[in-house]
Parts: structure tokens; sequence; C-alpha cells
């Protein structure tokens, strides 16, 4: 884009009212960093959070920005019932909302194929004009229970028939969503990316591994818990530092008690501010993403948030052969590419943290592949093939 063209665009999206309807995830996101473009460039920014059914003690949640300005919060009741119904109330919830709120937005994005159910049906009833399909994450086996599996991949077909565009978070996902027959001119790849920006000190090692997530079993973490026994061998002082939450949680918690490894390993929880967490990946040396290899599983067709963040702070990634970045990270000498064996994966750690000349090295590349995914850049170009300004 020329600037006059990006002077233009910023100031269309400055009088832009835009709506984001997402579903809770235990960690910072695409879809968080979206609503954090959105509040700042829109001059109203409505976002609507619901929780997924295995965290539904969380509420829904609507918020509306004036002009980056939080302007209103509402908590709507908890909802438990089975998962189909609560998100069918999800559906209608979402619909209260636009229609309370009595404005009509120019934009509108889902992710999850309920949610732009929601979107599609406001376009009827005249609340909303372009309806977007947000799709981060894709199984071909979503469920266990093979009528949910069905219903999933329905749905999904679904809603994106009745979107006007599918932002698709990979190009594997492209390729899947083009097969339901969607044109090209309507799917538009929309990479995940950071706000993140490393200090570029470079000059220590606090022998650190750092991991950062949701914590879910096809993310691999107690394969780096198992693999700490062989690495502590080679380096006494080594820390394992976990930033996050999940069901998974309690279960690694034990894994660490019972391999007698608490004075190794940190569970920090949640961070959602991204200032305090740029201090905390900053103090480590290696980020891990020993993701579970399964051709199911989200990782393999998605581009992890994670890695981006992880290279946005310039620290190398020492990642498992399953998402189609851990090809580029090896090329690009910002990290390792291992299989998903503890072995490899101590090794890999201590080759690093044995020559710290090759760790710096690695930390440079890693900011020179992060510095392509800023945010910034991703969503402009997003919304440059999405609006009409």
């Amino acid at each position: 884009m020329s600037e006059s063209d990006i002077l233009r665009f910023g100031s269309y999206l400055s009088r832009l009212h835009a709506v984001e309807v997402h579903h809770t995830i235990f960690t910072y996101g695409s879809t968080h960093a979206l609503s954090e473009y959105l509040t700042t460039h829109t001059d109203t920014f409505v976002f609507i959070e619901h929780p997924f059914e295995y965290v539904r003690f969380y509420p829904s949640v609507i918020k509306v920005f004036k002009k980056g300005k939080l302007q209103l919060v509402k908590k709507l009741p908890n909802t438990r019932a089975p998962e189909f119904i609560t998100y069918f109330i999800n559906y209608l919830q979402t619909l209260w909302a636009l229609f309370v709120l009595k404005r009509r937005y120019q934009l509108y994005i889902g992710t999850d194929s309920i949610n732009v159910l929601a979107g599609a049906t406001a376009r009827i009833l005249g609340i909303t004009e372009r309806v977007v399909f947000y799709v981060i994450d894709y199984s071909p086996v979503r469920y266990d229970n093979p009528l949910k599996n069905i219903a999933y991949h329905a749905l999904n077909r679904v809603a994106c028939n009745l979107s006007d565009l599918v932002w698709c978070n990979s190009k594997m996902i492209a390729a899947v969503i083009k097969g339901y027959k969607m044109s090209d001119d309507r799917i538009v790849v929309v990479p995940t990316g950071s706000w993140l920006k490393a200090n570029g000190n470079f000059t220590g090692n606090n022998r650190m591994m750092v991991f950062v997530g949701s914590l879910f079993p096809s993310k691999g973490v107690e394969l780096a818990i198992e693999a700490l026994q062989l690495i502590k061998t080679e380096i006494p002082n080594i820390k394992l530092r976990i930033i996050g939450k999940g069901p998974h949680l309690g279960f690694l918690k034990r894994l660490v008690d019972e391999l007698g490894l608490n004075d190794y390993v940190e569970f920090m929880g949640f961070i959602r501010d991204q200032n305090e967490l740029l201090k905390l990946l900053c103090e480590a040396d290696i980020g891990i993403a020993p993701y579970v290899p399964s051709p199911t599983q989200f990782s393999f067709f998605a581009d992890p948030g994670k890695i981006k963040t992880y290279l946005a702070a310039g620290l190398p990634v020492i990642i498992t052969r399953v998402p189609q970045i851990a090809g580029e990270i090896a090329k690009a000498r910002a990290g390792l590419a291992i299989g998903y064996d503890k072995v490899e994966l101590a090794n890999a750690v201590i080759e690093l943290l044995r020559d710290d000349n090759k760790l710096v090295e690695y930390k440079k590349h890693a900011i020179e592949l992060g510095n392509l995914y800023s945010w910034d850049t991703i969503f402009r170009n997003a919304l440059v093939r999405t609006i009409n300004f």
C-alpha cells in the first residue's frame, strides 16, 4: 500500500462500527489481539466473549468501546446445560446484545461457526453488513463422538458459505476451506502475529526454557518436564517456566512432584498483560513448543501463536515437527525442529545453552524472523481485503 492509501484506510477505519464475537480460551491469542486492534482503530467496537462449554463457570461478557474508551461492560448469567444448548444460548445472547445496543455495524467478525451464524442472522435483520468468519483452528477429528464431529464440520461449512469472507489462520486451513467450494477471492490468510518487541539484550544466559500457552495434553508440556531429568545432569541450574493454564495443569503439577522436579519448574499461571509477559519471556533463553504429533490436532493445521510470541521476544524455539512453521524456524536458524522425543528435546536444549555464541546467534535470527509478523501489519492487510473504503 502507498502512504496515501494507508492514510485513507486509517481514516475510514476510524469511522467504522465493528463487532467481534469469540469463545474464551486459556491464553492470549489471535482473537484478543484483534480486539485490541479494533478497540484502538475504530469509532465503535463491541466485543462479545462467550465461555466454551468446558469453562462455562465464566459468564458471557459484552464490552462496548467508543474511540478506544470503555463505555459499557455487561456480564450475562452463566448457563449450565449440555454443550449444544449452551452454544444455542450463546447464539441468542449475541443477537440480543446487538439488538439492544441499537446500532448498525459495518463489520462483524466471528470465531467459531455458532458466532458466525449469529452474525449472518444479524445481517438478515439489518444490524450487520459484512460478516467475516475468522478460522483460527481446525481439526478433522474435533470430537470423539462421531455425531458431534459431523455436526462440527457441517456447521463450519454452513458458516463459511454464509460469510462474506473467511479469514484463515494458515495456508493449510485455507486449503480445507477452499474444499467447501469457496472461491479464492473470499479467502484471506491471516497468520498469527505478535505485539511484543524484544529488548535486544542477548548477553546473558539464565539457563531457562519457557512454555507459554493453554495447558492441554496435545501441547506436550509433559515431554519438557520429562526431558528435565536428562537436562539437569548436564546443566544443573536449568529451569522450566510454564506460563498458562488449562485442564492439564493438575496432571503436570503431579508429574513434577512425582519426578522430584519442584526446584526446577515454576508455574506462573495465565499472564494477559503483554508487558509483563515480555518481561518474563526475556528472562528466559529458549521457547519450547513440543506439540504431540497427530494429523488430527489443531496445531497441525494452524499457525500457533506461541511461536510468534517467542520469536518476537528474541527466544530461539525448540519445536516438534508438527506445525508448518517448524520448517521455517529450522531454515532461518531461529531454533531447532525435533521429533517428539524427550532425548531429542534434552539434546537440543543442551546444544543451545552450552554454547553462548550459538545462543546469541539464534536469538538474533529469532528477532529477524519475528519482525515479519507484526499484528499491526497483519490486521491492516486483512482488513484492506475485507472492507470497502
